[in-house]
């Protein structure tokens, strides 16, 4: 309806409607959208009698809904920063925790770094006796000594007892075979010449 007159409780809604959106942070147009539909005005009718008449003489109320607002946006954007402060202090207590599970991991596997590094010097130990020439150095030495000995013995026993000579062959296991035979033809001799003085 054109140019039908503003009463006062369509004036009390359109203020009343117009400061609450401004202290929610909502725009003022938002509020003329509100009261045009319910009043069955058009928006700009209502911004258009906000703006000629009423703002004037609400303008103290007008200027506490805007401090409202903004102590609100202020409070939201407080909330929001200590709410963002308490997400990055968890972030960092969780990396935290995270970097001293790692840490204990690396000196654990540091721990049995060593343990094996030990074992392995000790196996290459083992093995470099194992892989030492049984008869090696003196040991050679000596066991010709007493393979000479037990042929000295075997020579003397011979003239004794007829089965000697087949003890010695069987005794006789020799390393080196041409070495074996020229100490079986040297005791033949000797012993040939002892039988025959």
């Amino acid at each position: 309806m054109k140019g039908r007159r503003w009463t006062e409780e369509e004036d009390r809604l359109l203020v009343d409607t117009v400061l609450r959106c401004i202290r929610e942070g909502g725009s003022q147009l938002d509020a003329f959208a509100e009261v045009g539909g319910t009043l069955g005005r058009t928006p700009g009718a209502c911004g258009f009698r906000w703006n000629a008449v009423l703002r004037r003489k609400e303008a103290a109320a007008f200027q506490e809904a805007k401090r409202q607002r903004v102590a609100k946006q202020l409070k939201k954007r407080q909330s929001a920063e200590s709410f963002r402060f308490q997400d990055i202090l968890s972030f960092l207590q969780k990396q935290e925790e995270e970097r001293q599970r790692t840490r204990m991991r690396v000196e654990e596997l540091e721990r049995k770094r060593k343990e094996q590094e030990q074992e392995l010097a000790r196996l290459m130990a083992e093995r470099e006796q194992l892989t030492q020439p049984v008869f090696g150095g003196d040991s050679m030495s000596r066991l010709l000594e007493q393979y000479h000995q037990l042929l000295k013995m075997l020579q003397v026993l011979r003239p004794l007892d007829p089965l000697a000579s087949e003890l010695r062959e069987r005794a006789t296991v020799p390393a080196d075979p041409t070495e074996a035979d020229s100490l079986l033809d040297k005791t033949s001799v000797d012993t040939n010449s002892d039988s025959h003085s």
